[in-house]
């Protein structure tokens, strides 16, 4: 036995199955390979070791009773074997499945178990595998067959397949695959076995194409040859793909659609951020390539147009995903390399599918339309702050659709207050309009469109003042629908601008003047009053209309062909005019003498000019009597001036005579004479010494402020310094004080007449002085058109009432023995100031005393200059 059991050790140690030899009533190893201690994990000698009874409980299949009775059945229906199929756990890996196979032999009188264990986890994966994959095969819609390709048999078809063919299962294989092609009149034998022979020379290349088939179908086929245990199979996969080739169909027009639309269309993985499609709008948007678009992706493209950053782009479209099913719209800047940047609108929509999120979007380009809508935006704006009332109404509702402020303004009621109120019930041109007047009114402005209609009426407001409207109504089509565009318009400046221009025109008419209007471009008198025409020897009618430079060569105002230059020379000097005086010489002998002056203004950006003559005949003549009295006058003035001298010379010389041999006889004889006498040679010497003095200053009188004095401009200063320094003396002798309040301004005189007036005025000042010190102060003051000279003192005054008197020549009002003088100082004071243009008057003083006051024109800035 020992020998023996040797043998059966030496062979089951060359054997790939795993190997037990069991002593069953001892339940005890008596031998195991080494393929079975691989399959169980361990050494042969720790199997030997811990024994079958470890064994078993580690396999935990069996307990030891059941282990004992399996080989005691085994040893009761030997030679049969007993076959078992066991799961076994694995300590390092997923449990294995093993093919138990367990005989009983006797040996040398003792039996024996055999067990041999094969692992059959691969087979039964493979098994399941088949299983689940016929399974599949039945379920699938697809119809699927294997063929013989050397009998051109079915070896198997499933559900599918039977249905398509419109059999069972039993039926297609009992009819074969010769029949169902016979029935289907596709191909031949022959083109069948050159189709398989084709597909294994080809192998494990597939083969697919479509065909019809009956029932208006089209049927995609999927052919492969697969090699199995040495035979050569055919796997035919038929689908019916009609619905999917009509909607691959729709898929195509919907692309091409897409391609076409003038919108960019994208699709956006989001989680990649690939564009899954591009259609050509957004190429032509974006400015790149469809290639560079799909290969960089969406995260680049939006960073390279300056849209978003890819931490903005993800988070976009989380927002979308999140508000799904709703889109989200937006406005956005995009700026492209080399290109002006450009406004898109945006509408992005997330869209689950197959459980996937994908991102649609779509981008157009408002550059355009936001320009308008922006133009659109200044316009309405615009005709907010319009000073007119703008209203849009419909005809055929007979409601507002809209109207501006400058409505609600005119009307004195808010827009909301207008609306309210309605059409109906709006007062138009001063009065309600019935329903059927307004339209009859509207039908008329539709029927003449586009001409407009415009009509002037008064607007009455309560509160305010009477308001004149010119209201032009239109009729528009907008969209093919009438709407009535009413714009009223304040015209009550214009109307009473009109009125005063026609007042205007009225009183020009009534003018004596002539006056009247040249065109300097076409040469011709444009308008003219009554007046012209008759100055001009002809009708208003002919006036009009008349050729200019024909009438000033027919009048002998200028030489031919001269009026054009002088017109052209006036626009150059405008607004600047010219005067002269014209002598218009009629064909009769008649002459009339015209002051004219002439000045170029634009009117309407146009030059014209205005011209007002008037007849100076009479005045001409009388100015030329009056030059002719005024020379006389001139020769009398010179023949009075030198009397003046001759007979002051001739006078005085007896009166020193008189007055020297007087005093000659008060010293020789003086001694002789009584009281009485002396003071009758006082008398005769103080009387001629007064003539002596009244001759002097009527010579003064009659030289002071004479035309031929030499103005000059310089400042008044100057004569004020000549008279104080001829009074210093005086000004000592009264301890007197000059104050000069303001400095005396620049003027154009005589500085030896207005040395005379200030001394003349502070000389009073120090003569008629109370017993305080005299104080003198000369101030000036200027107003618009001159200015007025003070000398004010703080003496005795004078009486109002005497205010006009003391300027008469030898006017006193002081006897000579309290206040000497011949009153003629204040006469030739006033005769310079009047020289000079000015006037002199007096007034009472805040002093108590006097204050003489005299104007001198302000000069103008030339004669400054001169």
């Amino acid at each position: 036995m020992a020998l023996n059991l040797d043998q059966f050790r030496a062979a089951f140690d060359q054997l790939d199955e795993a190997v037990e030899v069991i002593d069953p009533e001892r339940m005890v190893y008596l031998h195991v390979n080494e393929a079975c201690a691989r399959l169980h994990g361990l050494a042969v000698d720790v199997m030997l070791q811990k024994g079958l009874s470890w064994v078993i409980a580690r396999r935990n299949t069996l307990t030891q009773t059941e282990l004992r009775e399996c080989y005691q059945q085994l040893i009761r229906q030997q030679p049969l074997a007993m076959v078992q199929e066991q799961e076994m756990p694995c300590e390092d890996a997923a449990s294995r499945w093993i093919e138990v196979k367990g005989r009983a032999i006797e040996v040398g009188g003792e039996w024996l178990i055999v067990v041999v264990s094969r692992d059959i986890t691969q087979r039964r994966e493979g098994e399941r595998r088949l299983q689940l994959l016929n399974a599949v095969l039945n379920h699938s819609p697809d119809s699927t067959v294997v063929i013989d390709p050397q009998e051109l048999e079915f070896l198997d078809v499933n559900e599918a397949a039977a249905q398509l063919h419109g059999h069972s299962r039993d039926e297609m294989m009992s009819l074969g695959l010769d029949r169902q092609r016979q029935m289907l009149g596709l191909w031949s034998q022959d083109e069948l076995r050159q189709r398989y022979r084709l597909l294994i020379e080809n192998y494990p290349r597939s083969s697919s194409e479509m065909f019809p088939w009956p029932g208006d179908k089209t049927i995609e086929s999927n052919r492969r040859a697969v090699r199995l245990e040495e035979q050569w199979l055919i796997v035919s996969v038929l689908r019916d793909v009609t619905d999917r080739k009509a909607a691959e169909q729709r898929l195509q027009w919907l692309m091409a659609a897409i391609d076409q639309a003038a919108d960019a269309i994208l699709v956006v993985d989001p989680g990649t951020g690939e564009y899954l499609y591009v259609n050509d709008a957004s190429v032509r948007l974006f400015g790149l390539a469809r290639e560079v678009m799909m290969e960089r992706g969406a995260m680049w493209v939006t960073r390279y147009l300056h849209i978003w950053t890819e931490e903005q782009q993800r988070a976009h479209y989380q927002q979308l995903i999140d508000w799904y099913p709703q889109p989200l719209s937006g406005l956005q800047r995009l700026q492209r390399a080399g290109r002006d940047p450009i406004w898109i609108e945006t509408t992005g929509r997330a869209l689950e599918m197959d459980g996937k999120w994908l991102i649609v979007t779509m981008a157009r380009d408002i550059t355009a339309r936001r320009a308008a809508e922006r133009k659109v935006q200044q316009l309405y704006a615009a005709v907010n702050q319009a000073p007119d009332a703008i209203m849009i109404l419909d005809p055929e509702k007979l409601e507002f659709i809209d109207l501006n402020e400058g409505c609600a303004r005119m009307y004195g009621l808010s827009r909301q207050e207008l609306l309210r109120i309605g059409l109906r019930n709006f007062k138009d041109s001063g009065r309600l309009w019935s329903e059927q007047e307004l339209r009859e009114r509207y039908r008329k402005l539709i029927a003449q469109h586009p001409a407009p209609d415009t009509e002037t009426g008064e607007l009455h407001v309560p509160g305010r003042p009477r308001t004149f409207l010119e209201t032009t109504r239109r009729a528009v089509k907008v969209e093919g629908r009438w709407v009535i565009i009413t714009v009223a318009r304040d015209v009550t400046a214009r109307k009473g601008a009109e009125e005063q221009a026609h007042r205007l025109k009225a009183a020009i008419d009534q003018a004596v003047d002539a006056i009247f209007v040249i065109d300097p471009y076409t040469m011709t008198y444009v308008d003219a009053n009554e007046a012209a025409a008759r100055m001009y020897g002809t009708t208003l009618e002919q006036f009009v209309g008349a050729d200019v430079e024909a009438l000033a060569t027919h009048l002998g105002l200028y030489p031919a062909g001269t009026m054009s230059d002088r017109l052209s020379a006036l626009i150059a000097q405008a607004p600047e005019p010219t005067v002269e005086a014209l002598t218009l010489k009629f064909p009769d002998g008649r002459r009339t003498v015209a002051e004219t002056t002439r000045r170029a203004m634009q009117i309407d950006g146009k030059w014209m000019v205005l011209v007002i003559s008037r007849d100076v005949t009479e005045r001409e003549k009388a100015s030329q009597a009056l030059t002719a009295h005024a020379a006389e006058l001139a020769r009398s003035n010179r023949e009075l001036e030198q009397f003046a001298s001759v007979t002051s010379h001739d006078l005085s010389e007896p009166l020193r005579m008189v007055a020297s041999f007087t005093q000659l006889l008060s010293r020789r004889y003086g001694a002789q004479l009584d009281e009485e006498g002396k003071e009758f040679m006082g008398y005769i010497v103080s009387g001629a010494q007064r003539m002596q003095q009244l001759i002097d200053d009527l010579l003064v009188y009659s030289r002071a402020g004479r035309a031929g004095a030499q103005m000059q401009s310089q400042s008044l200063d100057l004569a004020l310094d000549d008279a104080l320094k001829n009074l210093a003396h005086a000004a000592r002798d009264s301890d007197a004080l000059i104050v000069r309040a303001t400095a005396l301004p620049t003027l154009l005189y005589e500085r030896t007449g207005m040395t005379q007036v200030f001394q003349n005025l502070v000389s009073n000042a120090l003569k008629f002085k109370r017993a305080d010190p005299p104080v003198v102060t000369i101030s000036a003051l200027r107003s618009e058109e001159h200015w007025t000279i003070s000398v004010m003192d703080n003496g005795i005054g004078v009486d109002p009432d005497y205010f006009d008197r003391i300027f008469v020549i030898f006017q006193r009002l002081h006897s000579r023995e309290r206040y000497e003088g011949t009153g003629i100082g204040l006469a030739i004071c006033e005769k310079i100031v009047e020289r000079h243009g000015g006037r002199i008057w007096a007034e009472a003083a805040p002093t108590g005393g006097a204050c003489f006051k005299f104007t001198l024109p302000v000069p103008a800035a030339r004669a400054l200059q001169r």
